[in-house]
């Protein structure tokens, strides 16, 4: 059984202006790229929100059956980023994502 790492997402802030998420999921990086992709696993893993996103990057690595995610998010000036300080939301939806991938690995066998 693969570790759980609820609550685990790493915060960084690089400038005044930018917010980087760090979260390791222990599943091969074939079903992590469908689960943050497909609209069908993305509706069970992420709230919606009424923000608006201008620029969306993807780039997903895998290492030995752990993929690790990297968000990045960049805002227009200092008072944006200073939303993100608590980012409680952003980790709860992590754990979604864990969970959503067990269950998929789990149904796998």
């Amino acid at each position: 059984m693969t570790p759980e790492r609820h609550g685990s997402a790493e915060v960084e802030f690089p400038s005044d202006r930018e917010v980087v998420l760090t979260r390791r999921f222990d599943a091969p990086i074939g079903l992590v790229f469908d689960v943050l992709t497909k609209p069908e696993h993305v509706r069970r893993t992420v709230a919606p929100f009424d923000e608006q996103v201008t620029i969306c990057e993807i780039d997903l690595a895998e290492t030995g059956g752990v993929t690790t995610m990297t968000w990045r998010l960049a805002f227009s000036d200092k008072a944006g980023r200073d939303q993100m300080t608590k980012f409680d939301g952003v980790q709860g939806n992590f754990d979604k994502i864990e969970d959503h991938l067990r269950s998929l690995l789990a149904a796998r066998g």
